[in-house]
């Protein structure tokens, strides 16, 4: 049950894309990647190795159009209380010209949710 409500939380996510409501729906839109969109992804995997990645939107869509939707998420959401593990990610930078400073853990349903969909939308590197 789980999976099919964060199924459908994207697909409205989407259609609020397309129709222009969440913007991203042309060159003017805040949800448009821009040159200024630059963010740098911290991935911690808990036992003390550390990377991080300097990300520009315009090389990695997927990743800040996944990042607007956990923007986007409300703090009081009910989530299962399951533990996931010690990894995060840290988000620091600029998305749609404004400041962003996240934190996903692995701490619950919701937070192990973000992390994987965030870790899935991350550009592959190099190594």
């Amino acid at each position: 049950m789980r999976g099919s409500r964060a199924a459908i939380i994207r697909l409205l996510a989407c259609l609020a894309l397309v129709s222009g409501v969440a913007g991203g729906c042309g060159d003017d839109d805040p949800g448009s990647a821009t040159g200024d969109d630059r963010l740098v992804i911290t991935l911690d995997d808990g036992s003390g190795q550390v990377t991080e990645t300097p990300v520009a939107c315009v090389d990695a869509p997927a990743l800040c159009a996944e990042l607007r939707v956990v923007l986007a998420e409300p703090d009081d959401r009910a989530c299962t209380q399951v533990y996931g593990g010690p990894e995060r990610i840290l988000v620091r930078g600029t998305l749609d010209g404004g400041p962003v400073d996240l934190t996903v853990t692995r701490t619950d349903g919701c937070e192990i949710d973000r992390y994987d969909r965030i870790t899935s939308a991350l550009p592959a590197t190099d190594g």
